[in-house]
């Protein structure tokens, strides 16, 4: 994302579907919602005011379904539910209401403006999941915070499209545009997710307060399966941040209490030839350990569903609880 990361600031400019139009005006149609003060725009209209040209772009009520944003959009503001993203190819921005149903696209000025308002809790639980994967792997360990009292925001980036300097300076860029209501924020991280949250823990940003991280199979230290399968067609497939890991990819210690949950299988004895001792499929064990770590445990799960074991799960709802 261009520009600054700034509390209120837009961040950064781009062009969607307005072409060449130099401005952009925003109309929204609100209806009222069962989430008490939180009003849904159901339609977005995005009118050209340049003399010479106009655009027009208008979403029918309740807007047009999407896939969520996959391996192509990166969030970059969140308002109860809503999201905006930034296509990593084309530069595009877009709307997306709780449903993943798009609602308004075009200048990123204008995409903010139709972000709904909101009056948010004191501390959110962000969940940032791993490489190749899309925010719905996380939904049900966030229907499961949710349900232990936690309010969580699943944030999705283009994980194989873009280097994690890009995806922490995305996510930086969410948290500090969230209201000032927001006094702190908590991290639940799968993998890769994990070495983003790190390294934007160690840049820091003007927002809310971080105050605890939960690590879900996170390559802590190395991932050794990654430079074993580096070659062209991987990096093909897994993209820049995928060429970081098998290159060795370092992130600080994070400065907040941090906790690790870490599949192993077979009794200790692990499922892949390429891994050394213990692992989870796809990380060995012994990668996953951090020094300075409040806890380290083990469950009996693979890497790619290991945030939906019923201990793993356990493990992040006591340790949210400090």
């Amino acid at each position: 994302p261009g520009g600054g990361v700034g509390r209120r600031g837009v961040g950064g400019t781009g062009r969607g579907v307005l072409g060449r139009t130099k401005k952009a005006a925003v109309s929204r149609v609100f209806t009222s919602a069962p989430h008490g003060a939180l009003r849904s725009p159901t339609t977005c209209v995005i009118s050209s005011t340049d003399a010479t040209s106009s655009s027009r772009f208008s979403m029918s009520q309740g807007g047009s379904p999407t896939l969520g944003g996959g391996q192509w959009w990166t969030d970059r503001r969140y308002a109860a539910g809503y999201r905006l993203q930034t296509h990593a190819r084309s530069g595009q921005h877009r709307v997306l209401d709780e449903r993943d149903r798009q609602v308004c696209v075009g200048e990123l000025d204008a995409c903010v403006e139709a972000m709904p308002a909101w009056e948010p809790p004191s501390e959110l639980v962000v969940l940032l999941h791993g490489l190749g994967r899309r925010r719905q792997s996380l939904l049900p360990l966030s229907r499961a915070l949710e349900a232990g009292g936690h309010h969580t925001l699943v944030l999705d980036y283009a994980s194989t499209r873009a280097p994690i300097e890009s995806h922490v300076a995305s996510l930086r860029e969410v948290l500090a545009n969230l209201p000032r209501a927001v006094e702190t924020v908590c991290f639940v991280t799968h993998s890769l997710g994990g070495i983003i949250a790190r390294h934007a823990l160690s840049q820091g940003w003007h927002g809310p307060s971080p105050r605890l991280l939960a690590m879900l199979a996170p390559p802590s230290t190395s991932a050794m399966l990654a430079t074993r399968l580096d070659s062209p067609p991987f990096r093909f497939v897994m993209g820049p941040s995928g060429a970081e890991l098998a290159a060795g990819a370092e992130a600080p210690t994070p400065s907040i209490p941090f906790m690790i949950v870490a599949g192993g299988l077979r009794g200790g004895r692990g499922i892949n030839p390429l891994l050394p001792g213990d692992d989870d499929g796809v990380v060995a064990f012994v990668e996953t350990y951090l020094a300075g770590a409040a806890a380290h445990h083990r469950v009996n799960a693979l890497h790619t569903t290991i945030m939906n074991h019923p201990e793993a799960r356990a493990h992040v709802l006591a340790f949210l609880e400090r």
